[in-house]
């Protein structure tokens, strides 16, 4: 899904990255503006970046067929838990589409159904209940994705960690396989690879 933008791992291909979600935002990375009209603070460009890469991922995920009622059924990006996000994350993919799917932002709160969604960021609230989590959710193709320590060793997919003061991301693609979800190559290219035992590939 989506033209492949993403080049190597290299530092400086990751700088590129950002830089083109920032233009994506229609903004420099230094200087993310708030709803204020003041500048960003460290913390909200660390959420605006992460919901930027939360978009990102849409384009460079394949979901089998079977995850959509028709092609114009939204992509729904769920989130489980405190809400670090507020409203950046729906000014982010508000009016957007991958491939022809609106995306959607939804809210999900204990007992509700996650398997209706396509992108699932598991709060860090929810740490101590992340197995719990990932059981109910079983075999269905939910790409799911967090930012606290563990998340990947204990089954999740995706997880944003930080390096160099830059937000960056590590994926366990043994975890995304049994789940139906194919993640292009540009994107792991881009992305430390984490074995099962959660021990990193470089």
């Amino acid at each position: 899904m989506g033209r492949a933008i993403l080049a190597s791992r290299s530092g400086s291909a990751f700088a590129r990255i950002l830089l083109v979600i920032a233009a994506s935002l229609g903004v420099a990375l230094g200087t993310l503006p708030r709803a204020d009209g003041r500048v960003a603070s460290e913390d909200d460009l660390e959420l605006r970046v992460k919901a930027a890469f939360l978009y990102n991922f849409a384009k460079f995920v394949t979901w089998p067929e079977k995850s959509f009622v028709d092609s114009k059924s939204p992509l729904v990006i769920g989130i489980v838990g405190d809400d670090p996000f507020k409203s950046v994350l729906d000014q982010t993919v508000g009016g957007k589409t991958v491939d022809g799917h609106q995306i959607q932002v939804k809210r999900f709160g204990k007992g509700d159904d996650l398997r209706a969604c396509h992108i699932l960021f598991v709060a860090a609230s929810e740490s101590e209940r992340l197995d719990a989590i990932l059981a109910s959710i079983g075999s269905a193709p939910v790409l799911t994705v967090g930012d606290f320590d563990g998340f990947t060793r204990r089954g999740g997919i995706i997880r944003f960690y930080k390096l160099d003061n830059r937000i960056r991301f590590e994926i366990a693609t043994e975890c995304a396989k049994k789940v139906d979800l194919t993640i292009s190559s540009q994107l792991l290219k881009v992305a430390t690879i984490v074995a099962p035992a959660g021990t990193p590939k470089r």
